[in-house]
């Protein structure tokens, strides 16, 4: 497409190059998201978009605009911590756009500019192979726009992940080919990029992928070359300490993270797209060759004009390493794909292709350069049977492939055949040119998704719900927990609203939840999944424990869907305690006229083995719940309890009142603040959930934090007037913050050095 030049990296033609891919981009996000046929609002394939990723976004990054680190949320299970879960993404450099934008619409642009980053990395790596503009170009084309990709597109975390995967392995093609460590260290920070992006299951395989080709590119003895295995060590150590190094601020406090879950294994390994996943093999072959799409893109398709590349490829002498790297990378990648789909592990192995299409990219590549020769190139002597190869894979798809695909591979037979018979440097360029714009349009009219996006269902927005809660005005300063009884599918109340309007809620969806928070859940999820309403009629210990649980969490707003059946249960939720505040076609919200405080006094106390014993405790109906709390004994300080609060009330001193409630001077997201007055000796109950990380003083001196209720943060007092200040302070992230600042300062500070150097050198 353009003139070859000895600069493998010149500027105009790698502008002309972003410039397309930056038109292209948004053209084939548009056409594959917002198809002219009606949109499938609310899905398993989509409802991850809502639920997760426009609830996350939305509430991480209307903190930072305020000026806050979302450290901690209040608005999922009484209390998560929100920073240290990878896929909320705080520390991604593609996410600068969530930062300018409202989220839905962040979302959207954000994979515009991953697909045209996707493409432009592409073409670098492709270029430090040596290929030539048109075939870096056409395996850019089908890295950015293939099935797999589309399929990812609507997902900003994996945009962001593949984005940057080009560039991770153009740093070590680089550093191969010079010898110089610059190179590999900016690939080091792609790794670490696409760490930051929050899914594991993407960025470790590119990552063990990356090292294999380090591994081989400085192993394998080739003409000329010196190993020396010092140099080979360093340099790894160098990438992975870079890499880990600039990813800590997030990876670190992860990792304490998913040590507190309860079910650390499929947090870890979280993965979602929108894409037609083949059931047999007649399916995947058709989805390799058919170039159609149904409701969900094909993820398998990668081209049938692409297809014609691929034998081709097999025939390129100056990467050969590459071309044997990828040819036996994407049938394993494939296998393990195909095998490991039904081993029913936690680890998604449909993550693996994505490598399996960059492998394929590369292979394109190689084949289009390889059929696209100059004729004064010393290998132009064997183009026929690279040629003859084309033209057999190209009657073998036509018998094969459907109508759409064999109009698609006349159009690719008639654009080549010119430059196969006449070879001239002009007819070339066009040629192509040409191909490039078969293969673009090929997977454009093949890669479309009928599941909408929040950017094009304006429902979706926080301003657009049908029912919105309001504060209760008594008590500005707590101002409760809502709970969420509908289908996660439901588009009127999200479960994880409170997200987007900075409530606090005593529930969630598709949010993990630590070991302490897991008995709630379940209980809570008992009722949100309720198809009748009469276990509840008939069995009063039921009632009594939903009621209690409502009241231990602080839940004053029940928000209630039209086709929930507590919504046809006036009486139910008025003997819950609850009242009617709003009603329309799509739900209700009722209210508590119970004032239910923030952080109380409890007098008395009991011990519990276990979270799950200390909530089944609280719950039962014998225990006096107002006055009295179970205490985990694995809690910090419960040594030391017995001798500060006597587990029954001190005999003589009048017990303090049900539920004697203790005085919130200052709250937000990261703190609260408590003032009381306790008659005798107990724990201060707080209604939010318990989690290391949090700290308290009393009186200006710091004290342990105990889990009582199974669920909830409890402080041991003395009698008297006393002050307590609770921060969440999690010295995992300020470890990692620390290691990422350093990692950064030191590349800095080398990079500074490197061109003082060079400036003296040139004097």
């Amino acid at each position: 497409m353009f003139e070859e030049d000895y600069s493998r990296y010149r500027l105009f033609p790698l502008f002309l190059t972003g410039v397309a891919f930056v038109i292209a981009s948004p053209l084939f996000w548009l056409h594959g998201e917002a198809p002219t046929q009606s949109l499938i609002s609310r899905g398993a394939e989509n409802v991850d978009l809502y639920n997760r990723s426009l609830p996350y976004f939305s509430f991480a990054f209307e903190r930072l605009r305020q000026g806050e680190l979302p450290l901690w949320s209040n608005a999922q299970w009484c209390g998560i911590p929100f920073m240290a879960d990878p896929l909320t993404g705080i520390f991604q450099p593609l996410y600068i756009l969530f930062y300018l934008l409202p989220a839905d619409q962040a979302m959207a642009t954000t994979s515009f500019a991953g697909l045209a980053l996707m493409g432009i990395f592409f073409v670098l790596f492709a270029r430090s192979l040596d290929l030539r503009y048109t075939s870096s170009i056409a395996g850019a084309v089908v890295f950015a726009f293939c099935g797999i990709t589309a399929a990812a597109m609507t997902h900003p975390e994996n945009m962001a992940t593949l984005a940057w995967t080009p560039l991770l392995f153009w740093g070590i093609r680089e550093h191969a080919r010079e010898g110089q460590r610059a190179p590999l260290v900016i690939g080091a920070l792609a790794l670490a990029f696409c760490l930051l992006a929050g899914i594991p299951a993407l960025a470790l395989p590119f990552g063990i992928i990356a090292i294999l080709y380090y591994l081989i590119h400085n192993l394998v003895p080739l003409r000329g070359k010196t190993i020396r295995l010092s140099r080979v060590a360093m340099d790894l150590a160098l990438f992975l300490g870079v890499a880990t190094g600039a990813a800590a601020v997030q990876w670190l406090p992860s990792a304490f993270w998913l040590f507190n879950l309860a079910d650390p294994a499929s947090a870890l390994w979280r993965f979602s797209l929108a894409g037609a996943f083949p059931q047999d093999w007649n399916e995947m072959a058709g989805q390799l060759v058919l170039a159609k799409s149904g409701a969900l893109t094909p993820v398998y398709y990668l081209g049938i004009v692409a297809l014609l590349t691929l034998p081709p490829s097999l025939f390129h002498r100056t990467a050969r390493l590459e071309c044997l790297f990828m040819l036996l990378l994407l049938p394993l990648l494939l296998l393990m794909v195909w095998r490991g789909s039904g081993a029913g592990s936690a680890f998604p192995y449909a993550a693996l292709l994505f490598p399996a299409g960059f492998a394929a990219a590369v292979l394109v590549a190689l084949g289009t350069d390889r059929l696209f020769v100059d004729s004064r190139d010393p290998r132009s002597v064997f183009i026929w049977f690279p040629v003859l190869l084309f033209l057999a894979s190209t009657a073998f798809l036509l018998y094969a492939g459907s109508g759409k695909a064999r109009g698609l591979l006349l159009v690719a037979l008639c654009i080549t055949l010119p430059y196969f018979i006449f070879r001239a440097g002009w007819l070339r360029r066009v040629c192509g040119a040409l191909f490039i714009a078969c293969l673009f349009l090929d997977l454009l009219l093949a890669t479309k998704n009928y599941y909408a996006h929040p950017y094009l269902d304006r429902s979706a927005l926080p301003n657009q719900a049908p029912l919105r809660t309001a504060p209760p005005p008594d008590e500005p300063e707590y101002e409760g927990k809502s709970l969420t009884l509908a289908h996660e599918f439901n588009a009127g109340f999200q479960q994880n609203d409170g997200l987007m309007t900075l409530r606090p809620a005593a529930d969630g969806t598709g949010i993990p939840v630590s070991r302490w928070q897991q008995p709630w859940m379940e209980l809570i999820q008992r009722h949100r999944a309720a198809q009748d309403i009469s276990p509840y009629q008939d069995d009063p210990a039921t009632s009594s424990e939903f009621q209690r649980a409502l009241a231990l969490a602080g839940v004053t707003t029940l928000r209630i869907a039209a086709d929930h059946p507590f919504a046809t249960s006036a009486w139910y939720l008025n003997q819950l305690g609850y009242r009617l505040q709003q009603r329309n076609e799509y739900g209700q919200i009722w209210v508590s006229d119970v004032d239910f405080p923030r952080a109380w006094l409890a007098t008395g106390w009991r011990v519990a083995a276990s979270p799950p014993e200390g909530l089944k405790g609280a719950l039962a109906p014998e225990f006096p719940w107002q006055t009295a709390c179970f205490v985990d004994s694995d809690s910090p300080g419960f040594e030391a309890l017995a001798q500060q609060v006597p587990q029954d009330p001190v005999p003589g001193v009048a017990p303090a009142g049900p539920r004697t409630v203790c005085t919130v001077q200052q709250a937000n997201q990261e703190s609260i603040g408590i003032s009381l007055n306790a008659p005798q000796p107990g724990i201060v109950v707080v209604a939010d959930a318990y989690y290391p990380g949090w700290h308290a003083e009393l009186d200006g001196s710091p004290v342990p934090i105990l889990c009582v209720n199974g669920l909830l943060r409890g402080i041991a007092v003395g009698a008297g007037e006393h002050t307590l200040q609770l921060r969440y302070v999690p010295r995992a992230f300020q470890t990692g913050f620390a290691i990422s600042f350093s990692t950064i300062a030191a590349l800095a500070l080398w990079g500074l050095a490197t061109l003082w150097r060079s400036a003296l050198r040139t004097r």
